[in-house]
Parts: structure tokens; C-alpha cells; sequence
């Protein structure tokens, strides 16, 4: 079946798939079973599909009447923890034919927090892997202090993979700020719930031409980390906005134009190191044409190459639920300074035609 598993990947996938020349041996013979010593770069992995996996030994199905209730079961159960992965001990039965594609090597890994709390250990391999945790273990060792200067340094050669726990059954989201500060790499999302994560994500990304990645920053490969610091040790920029007004605002998603007039006003955050700072504007009344707020208001920029700034204008209702209007998210070390307009978005992240927020922006010492 591996060998049919292959054959099938490289016909679908034909040149876009990338097939590892393996690892060379003492004897001058390319070895599959074990990491890279290194990572190719983007560049070198440019339009191809890599995967990311480990194949497993063949065996025949084990599937009887007798067993399916114990199977299930036990699926319903790793649903519940974290995600099935390899562990460090090679199969000697695997098919090199598959194994050529698996340039990822995906293994487990189990941090140990040290009991006087003064550093986390992760496991040492020869070459370079990938591990996955979910996002309650990502917050553990995300915390601010020595773990996220751990958890951080490990990143910096392995890959780390966050997703979402089991128990997010309306595919609701994490806070995936936490994780992109500790230098995980592939952080995932309930993308079919399009609330802040999501927005935080596409905000993120959209730096570097929206290619779909970008490169860490260079305080992430420091000796002495950024954010290993504490807040009260930090000189912080001043980020002065004086919000004016926005312009041409729709009706909430789904309501006809002749429903009331929105009565509008903007909630403004700063997503950075270890918190979030809001700030909220006056509710204009009756107004989505060209409501004014003359709002001025103050953040602290610890790490302007990793925080994000978001803007979501809502819709104040007194006898029910504020509804959503629009939204933007800025990446503070892409934002321009100045007289800005502010484009705004769907929930879904389409712009919303002709609206925009209208704002001053000041970035100082």
C-alpha cells in the first residue's frame, strides 16, 4: 500500500512534489529514515508541495466485529488529546519508495519544565523536526519568562506546529498572536470562523506581498531575546492615533438597506507581546455616511516587528447584540505614519467598497 500511496502522489503531483535526496551516510549511501541536518530554504522549496509526515509499518486490518466498538472508542478518545504523532525509533519496514516524500520528519516531543520553574528542556536529535502541540501545551510554554525563551530557541531549527484542542467543537479559535511570539511556525486556525484569530492571521501575513509566509525577525535569533524581557525593563514606542472618522459604512452583514441607520463606533487594539490594549471611540448616532469621532488615543509598542494593530467598527444595538461592520488589521512594522486612510473589510475579509476609516498616525520614542 505504501508503494501504491507513492505512485499515486507522484502522478497527481508530478513535478510540484518535492522528493528529499536523503541524508548522506558514513558509507556514501543516502539514508530516508533520518532527518536533514538542515532546512532547504523557501527559495529552494519554491512551488513545490512538501510533506510533512513519517510512513507507518504495513499491516493487515484488524478490523472484526469483535474489536470496532474498542476502535472507535479509542478514536473518539485521541480526538480528545493531542494529535497521534511518530516517535523517534525508525521502522525498519518502511518503503524507501514513500519515505523519499516524507521530507518533514513529524516526531513527538515532550518538553520538561524544570521544578524550580528557571528554564524547559526539549529533546536533542541529530538533524532537524517537526512536533505538534495544541494550543492548551502552546500556552504553557508560551508563558512570558524563561519557557517562551525556550520554547523560542528550540524553534529556531524545528518546526513547530500549534492547532487547535479537540474540545472546539463550534470551531471556535485560539489566540495565535502567542504562538507566532514564540517563533512557532505553522500555527493553525479554525479558518471557517471568521472572527479575530482569522483576521489576525490575515493581517500577519499579509506582509511580505501575502506570499503566505514571512521571516522571522532578527530579535528571535538574538542570544538575548526581546521578549525574555519583562515589560517594566522595556523602552516602548508611543503609538499617538487620533481616530477622525469613517466614510461610507454599510448596513451590518445580511441587512437590507432599508433597515435603520447604523449607529457606529470603532474598538482599537494592539496585539503584542503579553497583552492586549483597547481602546474604544464614542457611539455616533445615526450615522454610517460620514460619522465623526475626533478620538485620540495612546499604545505602547514593545516589539514593533511583531505586534499587530486592529481596527472593528461595530454597530451599537440597545436591545440586542452589537452588530459587526467592519474590520483591518495592520502589522506595526509595515504601518505608514501620517494623515492614513484605513480600507476597511468583511468578516470574510473582502474589502468593503468605498468604506475606510480616516486617521492620524504617529509612531515616536
Amino acid at each position: 500500500q505504501q508503494i501504491v500511496q507513492a505512485n499515486i502522489l507522484k502522478e497527481v503531483l508530478g513535478e510540484l512534489l518535492f522528493q528529499w535526496e536523503g541524508e548522506t551516510t558514513d558509507d556514501g549511501k543516502s539514508d530516508w529514515r533520518i532527518p536533514p541536518k538542515n532546512w532547504l530554504s523557501p527559495e529552494d522549496l519554491k512551488k513545490k508541495v512538501v510533506i510533512r509526515s513519517k510512513p507507518k509499518e504495513s499491516k493487515p486490518s484488524q478490523i472484526t466485529k469483535e474489536n470496532v466498538d474498542k476502535i472507535i472508542a479509542t478514536a473518539k478518545e485521541d480526538e480528545l488529546e493531542e494529535e497521534t504523532e511518530a516517535d523517534d525509533t525508525l521502522d525498519e519496514n518502511e518503503v524507501d519508495e514513500l519515505r523519499k516524500l516524507m521530507y518533514i520528519k513529524n516526531v513527538k516531543t515532550k518538553p520538561v519544565i524544570l521544578d524550580d520553574g528557571s528554564a524547559v528542556t526539549y529533546p536533542v536529535r541529530d538533524g532537524v523536526t517537526s512536533s505538534s502541540f495544541k494550543e492548551t501545551k502552546m500556552m504553557e510554554l508560551a508563558q512570558p519568562g524563561v519557557r517562551v525563551r525556550d520554547l523560542s530557541v528550540y524553534a529556531r531549527e524545528n518546526l513547530v506546529r500549534v492547532y487547535p484542542k479537540g474540545t472546539r467543537i463550534a470551531s471556535s479559535n485560539y489566540n495565535p498572536v502567542f504562538a507566532w511570539n514564540a517563533g512557532c511556525q505553522i500555527v493553525a486556525l479554525n479558518y471557517q470562523t471568521k472572527t479575530m484569530p482569522v483576521w489576525l492571521n490575515d493581517g500577519k501575513f499579509r506582509d511580505n506581498g501575502a506570499s503566505g509566509y514571512v521571516l522571522k525577525p532578527e530579535q528571535m535569533y538574538q542570544d538575548d531575546p526581546l521578549w525574555d524581557a519583562s515589560s517594566e525593563t522595556l523602552k516602548p514606542l508611543k503609538l499617538n492615533i487620533t481616530l477622525f472618522s469613517g466614510h461610507y459604512l454599510p448596513k451590518p452583514e445580511g441587512q437590507k438597506d432599508n433597515t435603520e441607520v447604523i449607529d457606529p463606533y470603532v474598538i482599537t487594539q494592539l496585539h503584542s507581546l503579553s497583552n492586549v490594549q483597547t481602546d474604544k471611540t464614542q457611539v455616533v448616532p445615526n450615522n454610517g455616511f460620514n460619522p465623526v469621532w475626533n478620538h485620540d488615543m495612546t499604545f505602547e509598542v514593545h516589539a514593533k516587528e511583531l505586534d499587530l494593530l486592529s481596527f472593528v467598527v461595530m454597530d451599537k444595538d440597545r436591545s440586542s447584540k452589537d452588530d459587526f461592520i467592519g474590520h483591518q488589521v495592520i502589522p506595526i512594522s509595515v504601518m505608514r505614519t501620517g494623515l492614513r486612510v484605513i480600507p476597511l473589510l468583511g468578516s470574510n475579509g473582502d474589502p468593503i467598497p468605498h468604506a475606510y476609516l480616516f486617521a492620524s498616525i504617529k509612531l515616536s520614542n
